[in-house]
């Protein structure tokens, strides 16, 4: 009795026909834009939490000045700039 031997795989090779061919570098120019857009978004992002932390720390360290003090800046603050 003879086996039967059955491959999934073609005898002949194949050539993929031109219009199906996939073209690598379009699919790398696009992942390299992808990542700048990336890092840029994430440098962005690093900015604005430290302008916020910035901001924050700035808004609990301030103290009010003396009512005396504020009094006159507001009513000498003008005559500054005539």
């Amino acid at each position: 009795m003879a086996a039967i031997v059955v491959s999934l795989v073609p005898n002949n090779n194949y050539e993929i026909p031109q219009s199906s061919a996939v073209n690598y570098g379009d699919y790398s120019e696009m992942e390299t834009q992808f990542v700048i857009g990336l890092n840029s978004q994430i440098n962005e992002n690093k900015h604005a939490e430290i302008l916020l932390s910035f901001a924050s720390k700035l808004a609990e360290n301030t103290k009010d000045i003396n009512v005396e003090i504020a009094q006159i800046i507001s009513n000498d603050f003008w005559e500054m700039y005539d």
